[in-house]
């Protein structure tokens, strides 16, 4: 419906301005044709080329503008061709339809203006030479000049168009390098780009290469990330492997994982912080991460080692901290992750995340061995925004006094999560434990089926004084007899 077309009273014969009709051609036996000339709208040109697919000599001269008063110059310069040719001889006159008029159009150019954009005055004599040489009818005004733009140039309609001519042929290199005046104080950063300038400092620190990938994926690789029909697909897109916008960063820097595993790099760090879609959520900053490949041991006598999902994790909880999120862990299904090794990251109970292992269909669709160990990690930077500790960061002094720590080893249910031992640990205890962790599970000979021996280090400090060895077996205790309650644990 909005596509102009050349029509008869029965069929259209032409899709105006982009391509003419079989039924209209010129062939051996033709005797007699009829010259139309018009000049067609180019946003129209534009949309029903490219809706078509067509690219033509006629498309591309009307999109970039026509003079609308050389439509019947141009049929009169047709038939005297012809004429002069002696090829045919015209008949009757010129039928003109114009149903709006084209007029020049005056605009004012002023002096002050010129100064303002460019930097530097131009002399009233060059302004004018420019201008009459270009076809421009110029008239002196107090303010500078009045300007008639010739119907013709339909790429000058305001002021700053002629501008741009002045300075082009006056010559960009005559003009002085200069900064424009200050009209106030310049506005605060977004603290959106401080927040990414932060974690490109921290990842790249924990060793990690930044990539920028495509905003344009394709449609399979994306599914995974986003329910059904939540893609944002492209109109246009300009081949299948750019049809939707990418619902997750993560497709694309696996591919990088791929690439740089297909030219011997083994291991591999990369992340990336950019924008996200979904047509349900619309558009979100995310960071992402991808590790493959060997940990660097900390001493140079140790032995290097296969990344893991605690490597990840460790990564993910640093995020957090820079963040300033509390964050939190719950085992998680997701088509992407290999079963048992995900995790959903939570912030205030709401879920800004996940990270674990890359399933191995997904790591084969990838272009990876279905047996590569590809770890990921994916944060909504807008979630983790608005769940972030609001108010001033606090400095605390260094501790005065020493601190002491007890270990603790107990026996629980095997599918029992660590992070519920660890906040009944913290319930119970009082406020001088200043940190809790697990430094050992096992099970094995020694071991009843179904239980696991999970061994915790507690660490107790005073900011007044030094602690008794009364006070730290009275808080052990309640923390032993909180596990017992709570989880039918039994100390070892």
């Amino acid at each position: 419906p909005d596509m102009l077309v050349i029509a008869d009273n029965e069929r259209a014969v032409a899709v105006a301005g982009v391509m003419g009709g079989a039924e209209s051609e010129v062939v051996a036996d033709t005797t007699a044709i009829v010259l139309e000339s018009a000049c067609f709208d180019p946003l129209a040109v534009r949309r029903t080329g490219r809706a078509l697919g067509l690219k033509t000599e006629a498309s591309m001269r009307f999109e970039r503008g026509a003079d609308p008063r050389m439509a019947v110059t141009a049929m009169e310069r047709a038939c005297a061709l012809l004429e002069i040719t002696g090829t045919g001889q015209a008949r009757g006159s010129v039928v003109d339809r114009h149903p709006r008029r084209a007029e020049p159009t005056v605009l004012a150019l002023r002096r002050a203006r010129i100064e303002a954009l460019l930097g530097a005055a131009v002399p009233d004599g060059e302004v004018r030479r420019i201008l009459d040489g270009l076809g421009f009818a110029v008239r002196d005004a107090e303010y500078g000049w009045d300007v008639t733009v010739p119907p013709r140039r339909v790429d000058v309609k305001r002021e700053v168009d002629l501008i741009e001519e002045v300075a082009r042929h006056h010559g960009f290199d005559a003009l002085p390098v200069t900064f424009p005046a200050p009209l106030g104080p310049a506005p605060a950063l977004d603290p959106r780009i401080a927040r990414a300038r932060q974690l490109r400092g921290l990842l790249t620190a924990a060793g990690f290469f930044e990539a920028v990938t495509f905003g344009f994926v394709a449609e399979r690789p994306a599914l995974p990330f986003a329910p059904d029909g939540d893609l944002v697909g492209i109109a246009n897109p300009l081949s299948e492997s750019f049809a939707v916008l990418r619902p997750s960063a993560l497709p694309g820097l696996v591919d990088a994982v791929a690439h740089n595993r297909h030219r011997e790099q083994q291991d591999v760090r990369l992340f990336e912080v950019g924008a996200c879609f979904s047509k349900t959520r619309g558009e979100r900053r995310m960071v992402a991460l991808t590790w493959t490949g060997a940990v660097t041991s900390e001493h140079w006598s140790g032995a290097a080692r296969e990344a893991d999902f605690f490597d990840m994790k460790g990564v993910v909880e640093r995020l957090g901290d820079a963040l300033r999120v509390q964050l939190a862990f719950e085992e998680a299904s997701l088509p992407w992750l290999t079963a048992g090794r995900a995790a959903t990251v939570l912030a205030s109970g709401a879920p800004i995340g996940a990270f674990g292992q890359l399933s191995p269909a997904r790591c084969e669709q990838h272009g990876l061995s279905a047996t590569d160990v590809v770890l990921v990690a994916e944060l909504d930077l807008d979630a983790a925004e608005r769940a972030a500790l609001r108010g001033d960061q606090r400095v605390v002094a260094l501790p005065r006094f020493p601190s002491m720590t007890r270990d603790l080893s107990v026996l629980i249910d095997d599918a029992l999560a660590a992070r519920a031992v660890l906040d009944t640990v913290r319930g119970a205890a009082p406020d001088t434990l200043v940190r809790v962790g697990v430094f050992d599970r096992y099970q094995g000979k020694g071991v009843p089926d179904g239980r696991v021996s999970l061994s915790l280090r507690l660490t107790f400090r005073s900011a007044e004084r030094t602690l008794t060895d009364a006070e730290i077996q009275q808080a052990t205790e309640a923390v032993v007899a909180a596990l017992v309650r709570e989880h039918g644990a039994v100390q070892r």
